[in-house]
């Protein structure tokens, strides 16, 4: 007698559990989406770039424009010094005074291995050699 009333129980939530009821209501496409989707898809090519990109640059575009609001946020005491210090770096970069190691004014050109001349190999693979026989370079 239990076992049937189990049984009786699990048969009805197990039809009625997978059961949804709702509305669904077609909505349009806002016009200004619409007209940045079109213009991007027309002015553009799917070999330059991928539709994936338009969708995601409209999308963005027309949900920052709907917030009309305030977006910014509080900034603590701490993010300010942090963004000044930030400046300064760029201005100091910007007047030459301090330069990185990384930013060197030498212009630096990739090329493929077997597009070198001989001699440019020859140096190369000779500035390897004294990498793998520099001692310092295995403490690191």
């Amino acid at each position: 007698m239990k076992s049937q009333k189990i049984r009786l129980l699990s048969l009805i939530l197990a039809l009625n559990i997978p059961s949804i009821y709702g509305i669904v209501q077609e909505m349009p496409t806002p016009t200004e989406l619409l007209e940045c989707l079109w213009f991007k898809s027309m002015n553009t090519s799917v070999a330059d770039v991928p539709g994936k990109s338009i969708e995601d640059f409209c999308l963005r575009k027309y949900s920052l424009s709907q917030n009309h609001g305030n977006t910014q946020r509080n900034i603590s005491t701490g993010g300010v010094r942090y963004l000044k210090s930030l400046f300064r770096q760029v201005e100091a970069e910007t007047r030459l005074t301090r330069n990185k190691r990384q930013a060197s004014s030498t212009w630096r050109v990739r090329q493929e291995i077997r597009t070198l001349s001989a001699t440019q190999r020859n140096r190369i693979f000779g500035c390897l050699n004294r990498l793998k026989r520099d001692n310092v370079s295995l403490l690191h």
